[in-house]
């Protein structure tokens, strides 16, 4: 039986048609509804759990006691609050910048982070953050992460937001992101066409964002292109991807 069959990362042609999430004057209560959805789906997926594990793996228990921490493409905040449980638990004092391009998504994580969070609230940052290019000085911060970011951006985008990472840590950067597969488009599709069909943004943007991302091969390619020998790409079940940048295990 063929690859593309029997491979959950066969390849399915690639597409750069936008995300209605990515709309400056979308429906805000669709905004967050499809929020939801991603942070629900990442959770699941455990690409959560994997990105805070490799911060707080990163950050070793003698290094500062307010580490900064940078969250490119925060969405709902869900990466954030897991980070700050597992850096406050070991004593810490996190320092979190939570980016995004949507005006709108920073309110939503404003307003979740406030509502759910009893710490001192200055020591969460929210900027508008036009990627590839961020707005920090070198070595701004101790630690970067991405999750669900990285297909939102052109190939020559994400390489550039790679150095960018580099340029602004310390001590490294992680991203986890979904992979192109065939295998994934038809699971996105079956996700449309049931759990989501009542919702605008996830049953549109669910499948279209598999074709947005990037496959484990092209991956690969972004981190040689960048020129970043010490970073590696590894898969993570279901059809996503992980890219770890130095400081993470690479």
């Amino acid at each position: 039986m063929p690859e593309s069959i029997l491979s959950p990362f066969a390849r399915i042609a690639p597409s750069r048609l936008p995300e209605l999430m990515d709309d400056p004057d979308g429906d805000p209560d669709a905004l967050r509804e499809a929020l939801e959805v991603v942070g629900r789906a990442n959770r699941r997926a455990g690409t959560t759990r994997i990105l805070a594990a490799c911060v707080a793996r990163a950050l070793p228990a003698q290094g500062r006691r307010a580490p900064r921490v940078l969250d490119v493409g925060t969405g709902i905040g869900d990466l954030t609050i897991d980070l700050n449980r597992r850096l406050t638990a070991g004593g810490r004092e996190p320092r979190f910048v939570l980016g995004d391009l949507h005006r709108g998504t920073l309110g939503i994580v404003r307003a979740r982070l406030t509502g759910r969070m009893r710490v001192e609230q200055e020591r969460f940052e929210y900027v508008r953050l036009t990627a590839p290019t961020l707005p920090f000085a070198d070595r701004s911060f101790d630690f970067a992460v991405s999750s669900t970011m990285l297909h939102h951006l052109e190939e020559a985008d994400a390489i550039t937001f790679l150095r960018e990472l580099t340029r602004v840590t310390i001590t490294g950067w992680a991203i986890a992101d979904l992979a192109r597969s065939r295998t994934a488009y038809s699971a996105m599709r079956l996700l449309a066409s049931t759990a989501w069909r009542r919702l605008r943004f996830p049953r549109h943007d669910g499948p279209l964002s598999v074709r947005r991302a990037f496959s484990l091969h092209e991956a690969r390619h972004l981190v040689s292109s960048a020129g970043l020998s010490r970073a590696s790409v590894r898969r993570l079940p279901p059809f996503r991807l992980l890219i770890e940048g130095p400081g993470c295990g690479a």
